[in-house]
């Protein structure tokens, strides 16, 4: 799981130069939330792009993602 966790974390950073990764919203912290979504409106392109080289037959949230943003 650690080396798929990677490999992912070093294609969105090949694929989106220059754009930290994604926060990670905390449940109890409405905070949290809200800069996530304000980080995927600022950034969709580049995760569209991201979510586009990533394999579906990988997982199923793979290819469900895929399914909805393309």
């Amino acid at each position: 799981m650690m080396q798929r966790q990677a490999s992912c974390i070093d294609l969105f950073k090949s694929a989106a130069p220059g754009i930290p990764l994604p926060p990670k919203p905390i449940l109890t912290r409405w905070g949290t939330w809200i800069s996530a979504s304000m980080y995927y409106c600022e950034h969709i392109e580049a995760i569209r792009n991201v979510i586009q080289k990533l394999n579906p037959e990988d997982a199923v949230s793979i290819d469900k993602v895929q399914k909805l943003i393309f």
